[in-house]
């Protein structure tokens, strides 16, 4: 079992994020993007779709972050 860090950079090449997780991801041109991983591909994570943005982004690397929570919900 592989386990992912929260709050650490990791290689997409050799690892993914569980599916549906937003993730900042950063590309091979530099760019940084926040993304899901949909289990087969990079997904936009607000539209939940495959974009021309995530079709041509060669994600390297990707971070796990804390998700916010409000204390009101």
């Amino acid at each position: 079992m592989n386990t992912l860090l929260t709050n650490e950079w990791t290689d997409a090449t050799t690892h993914k994020p569980w599916a549906g997780r937003p993730v900042l991801c950063r590309t091979s041109t530099g760019e940084m993007l926040v993304l899901k991983w949909n289990g087969m591909y990079w997904i936009d994570a607000y539209l939940n779709v495959r974009t021309q943005v995530t079709m041509q982004a060669n994600v390297t690397h990707f971070y796990i972050f804390e998700l916010f929570y409000d204390e009101k919900d």
